[in-house]
């Protein structure tokens, strides 16, 4: 027998589906942004901010694409310039510029030779 939590009238798939802020949401955009990205899963691996131990980040460049992802794995806000890394196209809060927030996760985008 499965149990069910007490809570699963607000928290299930049905609500999660029409909300554009679910985390059902949030993964079907990054299962949508990988599979349409050739940098993604063919691009070259370069780990960036290794001397940061609260940050887990990495670019994959193919041809003139280049994607950055940045993974804040602490309980602190940090401050960062990520102005040269393109433009944000997933993330898991409202972007906003020089810091990322708790736990936060941003995928950015640069096409070189022109903007995204």
């Amino acid at each position: 027998m499965i149990l069910l939590y007490t809570d699963y009238t607000m928290i299930n798939v049905s609500k999660q589906e029409t909300d554009k802020d679910s985390i059902l949401s949030y993964y079907k955009e990054l299962k949508r942004f990988r599979n349409s990205e050739l940098a993604i899963s063919t691009g070259a691996f370069e780990t960036i901010f290794e001397e940061d131990k609260d940050l887990f980040a990495y670019k994959r460049v193919h041809e003139n694409i280049e994607i950055t992802v940045i993974a804040n794995m602490s309980i602190h806000e940090k401050e960062l310039n990520t102005e040269n890394f393109g433009k944000c196209v997933v993330n898991n809060y409202d972007v906003e510029c020089g810091k990322m927030r708790p736990y936060e996760v941003c995928v950015f985008k640069k096409r070189w030779g022109s903007t995204c």
